[in-house]
């Protein structure tokens, strides 16, 4: 499986020190600590590729060699998670978000081939993983509880199952 890891670009502002970082010969100010911290985490034989828009451009080639796409975004990244997942779409790659922001909004359009991730997530989840009672539990209690966290929910059985997987391998 291949992973494009993609740390949005940081808008030029005040706490971005975008005009400061050639004084101290750097590159970017807040490297991807984040996605660094997941790449450890995935099947050692998993292809990664790190992607920092503050030090490099997305290319059209990173985007068709990858099967999957992980953002790791903040609110402040809005416009460029815009960009990323516009972009993603277009060569119709599933993107996985690692934080709490998601972009919502007309502006975004989910491919097929992000439903098709979420399928098979649940598919996983909910049918073959020995733990489907516990999913079905928490899936259903989420919905009739609390509706508007079930996409929080959902994403995070599945990182409790990815989690689980690595610690079984330790």
């Amino acid at each position: 499986m291949r992973i494009l890891l993609v740390y949005p670009q940081n808008p030029d502002t005040f706490w971005s020190f975008k005009h400061v970082l050639h004084f101290v010969s750097k590159r970017s100010t807040f490297p991807p600590l984040g996605l660094l911290t997941i790449a450890a985490m995935l099947p050692s034989d998993w292809q990664l590729k790190l992607v920092d828009l503050n030090v490099e451009r997305l290319k059209d080639s990173d985007l068709r060699w990858a099967d999957y796409v992980m953002i790791s975004a903040m609110i402040i990244h809005k416009e460029s998670v815009y960009e990323i997942v516009a972009r993603c779409t277009a060569f119709k790659k599933p993107v996985i978000f690692l934080k709490n922001y998601r972009p919502s909004g007309p502006r975004l359009r989910l491919s097929g081939a992000d439903f098709q991730a979420f399928l098979k997530s649940f598919w996983l989840l909910g049918i073959w993983d020995r733990g489907r009672h516990n999913y079905w539990r928490f899936f259903w209690s989420t919905l009739l509880r609390r509706p508007g966290q079930l996409r929080c929910a959902i994403e995070l059985a599945v990182i409790g199952y990815h989690f689980r997987r690595v610690a079984s391998r330790l």
